[in-house]
């Protein structure tokens, strides 16, 4: 089997040949003349380049593969959001409801609205701020071997590394999901009157 970062090589090859090469003269000339063209083209000895094989359809069902599971992983990912995000609002509101007292006595010391809800709102991001602090790095260290394998399952090399701008926005998002499902029911708190 020939993977993409495999190489041709034969005596009286000036250059090594990859995979792409081989299927850019498939695409250029395409059929029955692709083996014969393309030793011509890239002199390569009688014999060297026996016979042809498209990669395009063993790629589109690695794609179709790849887009199946993406889309699974991708609709756990938003059950599991909506999930956390509904216990959130369900924590606050049970907060709000248990700490009717307490809400009307930082209201008559003065507390406005706004304070009250933040007070409610930061209570919630505190530990989304450490969750992500935790969880952000280690998602990252734990995909690097998933990674690594699948790259060397297709004979590639893995591209190493983690983007800082991936995660900054995943906790600029969290952080934005925890505050507004937290500021929705927060918002009752703030309207209570401090009778």
């Amino acid at each position: 089997m020939v993977w993409p970062s495999s190489t041709f090589s034969s005596a009286g090859v000036s250059s090594a040949l990859t995979i792409e090469d081989y299927a850019d003269a498939q695409w250029h000339f395409g059929g029955a003349r692709t083996v014969a063209v393309y030793a011509t083209r890239t002199g390569a000895a009688p014999g060297t380049v026996t016979g042809s094989f498209n990669y395009l359809p063993m790629r589109e069902a690695y794609n179709y593969t790849n887009q199946s599971l993406l889309n699974l992983l991708i609709a756990f990912g938003v059950f599991a959001l909506a999930a956390s995000l509904a216990t959130i609002v369900n924590l606050v509101l049970g907060t709000v409801l248990a700490s009717y007292r307490e809400i009307g006595i930082l209201k008559a010391l003065g507390f406005t609205p706004a304070q009250v809800v933040a007070a409610l709102v930061v209570g919630m991001a505190i530990p989304a701020l450490i969750g992500c602090a935790i969880g952000i790095p280690a998602g990252a260290a734990l995909s690097l071997p998933l990674v690594e394998r699948a790259a060397e399952s297709l004979g590639l090399s893995a591209q190493s590394g983690v983007s800082p701008v991936a995660s900054l926005l995943a906790l600029v998002s969290i952080l934005g999901c925890v505050t507004v499902a937290a500021a929705l029911p927060a918002l009752r708190a703030g309207r209570m009157s401090a009778d």
